[in-house]
């Protein structure tokens, strides 16, 4: 790839701006400038690794970062690590575009970088290209298998795609990795309540999948416990189902907004079950309460 720096401030960030300047008498004489690009990798390298070290810290702000890892990647346009570094914080910006152009130039630098790979998946996630996504997960998993955020996040992308086996058994492959991986148990029971030849045995297993998520999780989080209530609800059990809907709000009242469920994959029929049981007055006295 080739190189286009601008000169001054490089000149400037290198150090290499000292050199003799030539009396207002003399004539300007033809010179060339040799840079070192060995050591202007390293100034690229060092601006980046500072940045985020003080941004880990908390020294730097997010965008304060971005623009010193921005300014490295200038410097060191054919550095990989600083390009990927600085995809991460655009996504973290919600830069979208922006952080794709700086991973997929990452990418074709190093080309066997897994990480780069499911970096890419997660902003085509985060921009709603699930296609797309699925792709640049299958073939970061391709050259590193068995990581279970890439599993993970593959498996909401195929749900989002309705190809709900294979969300399946990605997160089934996400929790075999990591076996306290409670989300992708409770996001096995929203594909099977929501897939469109969803069946009565479906929902039970829906209902397994959920008891399951509070199991490894203790009952302390909200998300299974809602999504169990409200099956629960629907299936007739309503004093149970009230019950652990209560549980659940009081731990996180932010999953009585359907809009936030709907931004953690909760789908259309889990979400029309969901709206009923939240309408219910004991569940409406509660959040009056908790607000």
């Amino acid at each position: 790839m080739p190189k286009h720096f601008a000169i001054v401030s490089l000149l400037a960030l290198a150090g290499l701006c000292n050199f003799p300047q030539p009396a207002q008498s003399q004539a300007l004489a033809p010179y060339t400038i040799q840079l070192d690009e060995e050591r202007l990798e390293q100034q690229g390298f060092f601006l980046f690794r500072s940045a985020i070290e003080a941004f880990q810290r908390g020294a730097y702000s997010l965008d304060q970062a971005s623009i010193q890892v921005q300014l490295a990647s200038r410097i060191a346009p054919d550095n990989p690590q600083i390009l990927a570094a600085l995809g991460e914080l655009y996504k973290r910006q919600q830069n979208y575009d922006e952080a794709l152009t700086a991973l997929q130039q990452a990418q074709i630098l190093d080309p066997d970088n897994a990480a780069i790979f499911f970096e890419i998946g997660t902003v085509y996630l985060r921009q709603e290209r699930y296609r797309q996504a699925a792709i640049a997960l299958e073939e970061g998993l391709g050259i590193t298998p068995n990581v279970f955020g890439a599993l993970f996040d593959l498996g909401n992308a195929y749900f989002k795609l309705e190809r709900y086996e294979q969300a399946i058994a990605n997160y089934e492959k996400a929790a075999e990795v990591q076996d306290d991986l409670w989300f992708a148990i409770n996001n096995i029971g929203l594909v099977l309540y929501e897939r469109n030849d969803a069946t009565q045995n479906d929902t039970e297993e829906a209902i397994r999948a959920w008891e399951e998520a509070i199991a490894m999780t203790e009952g302390k989080e909200a998300e299974p416990l809602l999504a169990l209530a409200v099956a629960q609800f629907k299936a007739g059990q309503e004093t149970t189902g009230l019950d652990q809907g209560i549980r659940a709000l009081q731990l996180n009242s932010a999953y009585a907004d359907l809009e936030f469920l709907r931004e953690n994959l909760w789908g259309d029929r889990l979400l029309a079950d969901t709206q009923v049981f939240l309408s219910q007055p004991l569940i409406q006295s509660t959040l009056a309460q908790l607000r």
